[in-house]
């Protein structure tokens, strides 16, 4: 078994330097640079899908991801002429 550095009884996390799948509230709110009323909102609205693991309320990597690319999506062009 690898241990971690500083801790000889530790086991080394696997996947460590890897970007985590789940982020917690305070963690998506660094991301998208918003407060968590702001979140608690779009989380609300359904605008963002969360999941709840035990009493935590962690939203997923690709959710966040998609949603990110849903901002940055092209608004329709309503001032189309023909």
């Amino acid at each position: 078994m690898k241990t971690s550095g500083n801790n000889p009884r530790k086991p080394e996390h696997p996947a460590r330097g890897l970007p985590p799948k789940l982020l917690s509230i305070n963690q998506t709110c660094d991301v998208l640079g918003i407060g968590r009323t702001s979140l608690y909102g779009l989380i609300a609205r359904k605008r963002l899908n969360s999941l709840k693991l035990g009493r935590r309320t962690l939203i997923s990597s690709d959710v966040l991801d998609a949603f990110v690319a849903s901002l940055s999506a092209p608004a329709p062009d309503h001032n189309v002429t023909e």
